[in-house]
């Protein structure tokens, strides 16, 4: 069933609600995301956030 017959919309005509503070690229709505200090980031992306947010916090304490 083609879904361009039910009415569907286009998905390449959605816009992107933001952009991912971690890997640049943009957010689409219904994606899971996290929002933390500074922007919002992909699901896929908050280890990479983790890394860099305990690894900076560690250098301040030392």
């Amino acid at each position: 069933m083609d879904q361009f017959i039910n009415g569907y919309r286009d998905p390449q005509d959605v816009k992107h609600i933001s952009i991912c503070m971690v890997c640049r690229t943009e957010i689409y709505p219904r994606e899971l995301i996290y929002r933390m200090r500074g922007g919002l980031l992909h699901e896929e992306c908050l280890l990479a956030y983790a890394q860099w947010y305990f690894k900076t916090a560690f250098e301040k304490a030392n």
